[in-house]
Protein backbone atom coordinates (compact mmCIF):
# COMPACT_ATOMS: atom_id res chain seq x y z
CA UNK A 1 0.00 0.00 0.00
CA UNK A 2 0.54 3.83 -0.46
CA UNK A 3 1.28 5.87 2.53
CA UNK A 4 2.03 9.95 2.77
CA UNK A 5 5.06 10.65 4.98
CA UNK A 6 4.04 13.56 6.03
CA UNK A 7 0.26 12.53 7.11
CA UNK A 8 1.56 9.90 8.92
CA UNK A 9 4.60 11.70 10.69
CA UNK A 10 1.89 14.32 11.65
CA UNK A 11 -0.66 11.21 13.24
CA UNK A 12 2.40 10.05 14.85
CA UNK A 13 4.03 12.83 16.86
CA UNK A 14 0.19 13.42 18.08
CA UNK A 15 0.28 10.51 20.05
CA UNK A 16 4.13 10.70 21.51
CA UNK A 17 2.55 11.83 24.94
CA UNK A 18 1.26 8.42 25.58
CA UNK A 19 4.36 6.56 24.98
CA UNK A 20 6.10 5.22 27.63
CA UNK A 21 10.09 6.15 28.42
CA UNK A 22 10.39 2.23 28.79
CA UNK A 23 8.80 -0.85 28.16
CA UNK A 24 7.64 -1.46 31.52
CA UNK A 25 4.30 -2.90 29.82
CA UNK A 26 5.15 -4.77 26.66
CA UNK A 27 4.55 -2.26 24.24
CA UNK A 28 3.97 0.73 25.63
CA UNK A 29 7.09 2.38 23.93
CA UNK A 30 5.46 1.33 20.43
CA UNK A 31 2.76 2.25 17.97
CA UNK A 32 -0.73 0.12 17.95
CA UNK A 33 -1.69 -0.06 14.38
CA UNK A 34 -5.24 -1.20 15.29
CA UNK A 35 -7.20 -1.05 11.50
CA UNK A 36 -8.26 1.98 11.49
CA UNK A 37 -6.54 3.51 14.16
CA UNK A 38 -3.25 4.11 15.63
CA UNK A 39 -2.67 3.90 19.22
CA UNK A 40 -0.48 4.32 22.35
CA UNK A 41 -0.84 3.91 25.69
CA UNK A 42 1.60 4.34 28.85
CA UNK A 43 -1.00 3.18 31.77
CA UNK A 44 -1.44 6.73 32.61
CA UNK A 45 -3.29 8.23 29.57
CA UNK A 46 -3.92 7.23 25.78
CA UNK A 47 -3.79 8.73 22.39
CA UNK A 48 -5.34 7.16 19.34
CA UNK A 49 -5.93 8.92 15.73
CA UNK A 50 -8.09 7.54 12.89
CA UNK A 51 -6.06 6.37 10.08
CA UNK A 52 -6.66 4.57 6.01
CA UNK A 53 -3.54 2.22 7.02
CA UNK A 54 -5.08 -0.94 7.36
CA UNK A 55 -3.17 -3.09 9.66
CA UNK A 56 -3.06 -4.62 12.77
CA UNK A 57 0.24 -4.77 15.28
CA UNK A 58 2.57 -2.97 16.96
CA UNK A 59 6.22 -1.19 15.69
CA UNK A 60 8.85 0.33 17.78
CA UNK A 61 7.46 3.87 17.68
CA UNK A 62 10.93 6.23 18.05
CA UNK A 63 12.59 3.78 15.30
CA UNK A 64 9.81 4.28 13.33
CA UNK A 65 9.36 7.91 13.62
CA UNK A 66 13.45 8.02 12.56
CA UNK A 67 13.28 6.12 9.47
CA UNK A 68 10.22 8.17 8.40
CA UNK A 69 12.27 10.93 9.20
CA UNK A 70 15.17 10.23 7.04
CA UNK A 71 13.06 8.95 3.87
CA UNK A 72 13.32 11.51 0.94
CA UNK A 73 10.34 11.02 -1.05
CA UNK A 74 6.66 11.87 0.20
CA UNK A 75 5.08 8.74 -1.14
CA UNK A 76 6.28 5.55 0.36
CA UNK A 77 5.76 2.42 -0.29
CA UNK A 78 4.19 -0.04 2.48
CA UNK A 79 3.89 -3.90 3.36
CA UNK A 80 3.92 -6.30 6.54
CA UNK A 81 6.09 -9.35 5.73
CA UNK A 82 7.55 -11.56 7.57
CA UNK A 83 7.38 -10.15 10.69
CA UNK A 84 8.49 -6.96 9.52
CA UNK A 85 7.27 -3.29 8.41
CA UNK A 86 8.60 -2.82 5.12
CA UNK A 87 8.94 0.72 3.38
CA UNK A 88 10.52 1.68 -0.23
CA UNK A 89 11.35 5.38 -0.64
CA UNK A 90 12.93 5.78 -4.13
CA UNK A 91 15.82 3.29 -4.59
CA UNK A 92 16.04 3.22 -0.27
CA UNK A 93 14.09 -0.10 1.11
CA UNK A 94 13.93 -0.28 4.73
CA UNK A 95 12.10 -2.71 7.25
CA UNK A 96 11.27 -2.71 11.38
CA UNK A 97 10.18 -5.23 13.48
CA UNK A 98 6.93 -5.45 13.53
CA UNK A 99 4.63 -7.68 16.16
CA UNK A 100 1.16 -8.77 14.51
CA UNK A 101 -0.41 -9.04 18.25
CA UNK A 102 -0.30 -5.83 19.74
CA UNK A 103 0.06 -6.85 23.42
CA UNK A 104 -1.03 -2.88 24.80
CA UNK A 105 -4.14 -3.60 27.67
CA UNK A 106 -6.21 -1.08 25.39
CA UNK A 107 -9.42 -3.53 26.60
CA UNK A 108 -9.09 -1.57 30.27
CA UNK A 109 -10.08 1.72 28.23
CA UNK A 110 -13.87 0.25 27.87
CA UNK A 111 -16.29 0.98 25.46
CA UNK A 112 -16.94 5.04 24.74
CA UNK A 113 -20.12 5.96 24.37
CA UNK A 114 -22.60 8.76 25.64
CA UNK A 115 -20.32 11.26 24.29
CA UNK A 116 -20.84 15.23 25.78
CA UNK A 117 -20.30 17.96 24.55
CA UNK A 118 -17.36 19.93 26.53
CA UNK A 119 -18.05 23.18 27.97
CA UNK A 120 -16.29 26.20 26.00
CA UNK A 121 -14.57 27.09 29.66
CA UNK A 122 -13.42 24.03 30.61
CA UNK A 123 -10.13 23.32 29.19
CA UNK A 124 -8.91 26.84 30.43
CA UNK A 125 -10.23 26.55 33.73
CA UNK A 126 -8.71 22.96 33.90
CA UNK A 127 -4.77 25.23 32.82
CA UNK A 128 -5.88 27.73 35.58
CA UNK A 129 -6.19 24.81 38.31
CA UNK A 130 -3.09 23.26 37.23
CA UNK A 131 -0.18 24.88 38.78
CA UNK A 132 -2.39 24.73 42.63
CA UNK A 133 -2.01 20.66 42.49
CA UNK A 134 0.29 19.39 44.63
CA UNK A 135 3.06 17.29 43.82
CA UNK A 136 3.54 14.94 46.61
CA UNK A 137 2.28 11.82 45.81
CA UNK A 138 1.86 10.48 49.43
CA UNK A 139 -1.67 12.36 48.83
CA UNK A 140 -2.46 11.21 45.70
CA UNK A 141 -5.96 13.26 45.26
CA UNK A 142 -4.08 16.59 45.70
CA UNK A 143 -2.09 16.06 42.20
CA UNK A 144 -5.54 16.23 40.88
CA UNK A 145 -7.62 18.72 39.59
CA UNK A 146 -10.92 17.86 40.72
CA UNK A 147 -14.30 18.62 38.59
CA UNK A 148 -17.70 18.54 40.24
CA UNK A 149 -20.73 20.16 38.37
CA UNK A 150 -19.63 23.50 37.21
CA UNK A 151 -16.57 23.80 39.48
CA UNK A 152 -13.22 23.06 38.65
CA UNK A 153 -10.84 23.69 41.61
CA UNK A 154 -6.96 21.92 42.93
CA UNK A 155 -4.94 22.53 46.18
CA UNK A 156 -1.33 21.77 47.24
CA UNK A 157 -2.40 22.34 51.00
CA UNK A 158 -0.87 26.01 50.48
CA UNK A 159 -2.54 27.40 47.09
CA UNK A 160 -5.94 27.09 46.07
CA UNK A 161 -8.00 27.88 42.84
CA UNK A 162 -11.38 27.32 41.73
CA UNK A 163 -12.43 28.46 38.64
CA UNK A 164 -16.68 28.42 38.06
CA UNK A 165 -17.98 27.02 34.01
CA UNK A 166 -20.44 27.96 32.75
CA UNK A 167 -22.19 25.16 31.31
CA UNK A 168 -21.46 21.87 34.40
CA UNK A 169 -19.82 18.92 34.05
CA UNK A 170 -21.92 15.72 33.47
CA UNK A 171 -19.98 13.52 36.02
CA UNK A 172 -17.07 14.20 38.90
CA UNK A 173 -13.55 13.85 37.95
CA UNK A 174 -10.51 14.30 39.52
CA UNK A 175 -7.71 14.49 36.81
CA UNK A 176 -3.99 13.76 37.60
CA UNK A 177 -2.64 16.84 37.10
CA UNK A 178 0.70 15.45 35.31
CA UNK A 179 -2.14 13.91 32.96
CA UNK A 180 -4.10 17.22 32.49
CA UNK A 181 -1.11 19.58 31.64
CA UNK A 182 -0.96 17.38 28.48
CA UNK A 183 -4.78 17.09 28.03
CA UNK A 184 -5.02 21.04 27.93
CA UNK A 185 -2.73 20.82 24.40
CA UNK A 186 -5.85 20.19 22.62
CA UNK A 187 -9.06 21.86 21.59
CA UNK A 188 -11.31 18.96 22.82
CA UNK A 189 -15.11 19.36 21.38
CA UNK A 190 -16.52 15.97 23.47
CA UNK A 191 -16.08 13.64 26.73
CA UNK A 192 -17.27 10.48 27.97
CA UNK A 193 -16.53 8.19 31.26
CA UNK A 194 -15.83 4.41 31.38
CA UNK A 195 -14.68 2.73 34.36
CA UNK A 196 -11.71 4.45 36.09
CA UNK A 197 -11.20 6.33 32.56
CA UNK A 198 -12.19 9.40 31.28
CA UNK A 199 -12.22 10.39 27.37
CA UNK A 200 -11.67 13.39 25.64
CA UNK A 201 -12.18 14.06 21.53
CA UNK A 202 -11.64 16.22 19.06
CA UNK A 203 -13.15 17.53 15.62
CA UNK A 204 -10.64 15.39 14.03
CA UNK A 205 -11.08 12.53 16.46
CA UNK A 206 -8.07 12.29 18.24
CA UNK A 207 -9.01 10.53 21.62
CA UNK A 208 -6.83 11.62 24.62
CA UNK A 209 -8.17 9.25 27.34
CA UNK A 210 -6.42 9.41 31.13
CA UNK A 211 -6.98 7.43 34.27
CA UNK A 212 -8.88 9.58 36.99
CA UNK A 213 -8.69 8.92 40.75
CA UNK A 214 -11.95 7.70 42.31
CA UNK A 215 -11.03 9.00 45.81
CA UNK A 216 -13.06 11.75 48.12
CA UNK A 217 -12.11 15.03 47.11
CA UNK A 218 -12.04 17.69 49.84
CA UNK A 219 -14.45 20.05 50.67
CA UNK A 220 -12.73 24.07 49.83
CA UNK A 221 -15.48 26.04 50.25
CA UNK A 222 -14.71 27.03 54.10
CA UNK A 223 -11.14 27.74 53.41
CA UNK A 224 -12.07 30.80 50.52
CA UNK A 225 -13.86 32.57 53.92
CA UNK A 226 -11.74 35.19 54.56
CA UNK A 227 -12.24 37.10 58.51
CA UNK A 228 -12.39 40.92 58.60
CA UNK A 229 -10.41 41.47 55.28
CA UNK A 230 -8.03 43.79 54.02
CA UNK A 231 -7.99 45.07 50.60
CA UNK A 232 -4.90 45.95 48.60
CA UNK A 233 -5.05 47.34 44.81
CA UNK A 234 -2.24 46.13 42.52
CA UNK A 235 -0.62 49.03 40.12
CA UNK A 236 -1.49 48.56 36.31
CA UNK A 237 2.57 48.65 35.76
CA UNK A 238 2.35 45.11 37.67
CA UNK A 239 1.59 43.51 34.52
CA UNK A 240 4.76 44.75 32.67
CA UNK A 241 7.41 43.70 35.97
CA UNK A 242 6.19 39.56 35.99
CA UNK A 243 7.01 40.11 32.41
CA UNK A 244 10.42 40.64 33.08
CA UNK A 245 11.21 38.89 35.99
CA UNK A 246 9.39 35.49 34.62
CA UNK A 247 12.61 35.50 32.31
CA UNK A 248 14.38 34.05 35.08
CA UNK A 249 11.25 32.38 36.45
CA UNK A 250 11.19 29.40 34.50
CA UNK A 251 12.16 26.28 36.09
CA UNK A 252 13.03 23.10 33.71
CA UNK A 253 9.23 21.97 34.14
CA UNK A 254 7.34 25.06 33.21
CA UNK A 255 4.65 23.88 35.77
CA UNK A 256 7.02 24.50 38.48
CA UNK A 257 8.39 27.54 37.60
CA UNK A 258 7.59 30.37 39.75
CA UNK A 259 8.24 34.14 40.91
CA UNK A 260 8.61 36.06 44.37
CA UNK A 261 6.40 38.78 45.38
CA UNK A 262 6.89 41.28 48.33
CA UNK A 263 4.55 43.48 49.56
CA UNK A 264 5.45 46.06 52.07
CA UNK A 265 5.00 49.85 53.48
CA UNK A 266 3.97 51.45 50.18
CA UNK A 267 6.28 49.11 48.13
CA UNK A 268 5.42 45.86 46.13
CA UNK A 269 8.63 44.11 44.57
CA UNK A 270 8.22 40.74 41.86
CA UNK A 271 11.83 39.37 41.88
CA UNK A 272 12.83 35.90 39.28
CA UNK A 273 15.74 33.74 39.99
CA UNK A 274 17.19 31.02 38.60
CA UNK A 275 20.23 29.08 38.04
CA UNK A 276 21.31 31.88 35.21
CA UNK A 277 20.30 35.37 36.18
CA UNK A 278 17.25 37.12 38.21
CA UNK A 279 15.08 40.57 37.55
CA UNK A 280 13.71 42.85 40.52
CA UNK A 281 11.46 45.57 40.14
CA UNK A 282 10.15 47.53 42.81
CA UNK A 283 7.04 49.64 42.44
CA UNK A 284 4.65 51.96 44.37
CA UNK A 285 1.53 50.50 46.23
CA UNK A 286 -0.94 51.59 48.98
CA UNK A 287 -0.28 49.79 51.74
CA UNK A 288 0.68 50.40 55.37
CA UNK A 289 1.14 47.14 57.68
CA UNK A 290 3.13 43.80 57.80
CA UNK A 291 5.19 42.64 54.83
CA UNK A 292 3.93 40.29 52.87
CA UNK A 293 5.74 37.72 50.83
CA UNK A 294 4.52 34.33 48.54
CA UNK A 295 6.25 32.81 45.22
CA UNK A 296 3.56 32.11 42.47
CA UNK A 297 3.68 30.76 38.91
CA UNK A 298 4.20 33.70 36.88
CA UNK A 299 1.73 32.36 34.45
CA UNK A 300 -1.24 31.94 37.15
CA UNK A 301 0.10 35.26 38.44
CA UNK A 302 -0.70 36.64 35.04
CA UNK A 303 -4.35 34.75 34.99
CA UNK A 304 -5.06 36.73 38.40
CA UNK A 305 -4.20 40.04 37.06
CA UNK A 306 -6.10 40.02 33.95
CA UNK A 307 -9.33 39.36 36.18
CA UNK A 308 -8.69 41.29 38.76
CA UNK A 309 -5.76 43.81 40.50
CA UNK A 310 -8.02 44.01 43.63
CA UNK A 311 -6.24 41.48 46.19
CA UNK A 312 -7.90 41.10 50.30
CA UNK A 313 -5.42 39.79 53.19
CA UNK A 314 -7.07 38.15 56.33
CA UNK A 315 -6.78 39.61 59.78
CA UNK A 316 -3.83 37.84 61.04
CA UNK A 317 -1.84 38.09 57.88
CA UNK A 318 -1.70 34.49 57.01
CA UNK A 319 -3.71 33.83 53.43
CA UNK A 320 -4.07 36.53 50.64
CA UNK A 321 -7.03 36.03 48.42
CA UNK A 322 -7.78 37.33 44.66
CA UNK A 323 -11.24 36.85 43.13
CA UNK A 324 -13.17 37.97 40.34
CA UNK A 325 -16.07 36.59 38.43
CA UNK A 326 -16.40 33.20 38.89
CA UNK A 327 -12.51 32.72 39.75
CA UNK A 328 -11.11 32.35 43.29
CA UNK A 329 -7.61 31.77 44.28
CA UNK A 330 -5.86 31.64 47.98
CA UNK A 331 -2.52 31.60 49.07
CA UNK A 332 -1.28 30.85 52.28
CA UNK A 333 1.66 33.37 53.02
CA UNK A 334 5.37 32.57 54.14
Amino acid sequence: MKINKTKVLEQLNQLKLALANRDIIEHSNHFAFLGDKIAAYNDDIALSVPTNINICGAVPAAELIKLLNKLKTDEIDLEIEGGEMLFQSGKMKGGIKFDPECKLPLEELGQMKKWRSVPKDFLQAVKTCLFSASKDMSKPKLTCVHVLENNVESSDSFRMTRVVIQDAIAFEMLLPAANAQHLVKYDMEKYCKTDGWVHFKTKENLIFSGRIYLEQYPDLTPFFEIEEPTEIQFPKSLLESLERAEVFGKADIDIDSEIAVKIEDKKITVRGQNDIGWSEESMKISYSGNPIEFKIHPEQFRDVLTRTRVVHIDKGCSRIFFEADGFSHLLALT
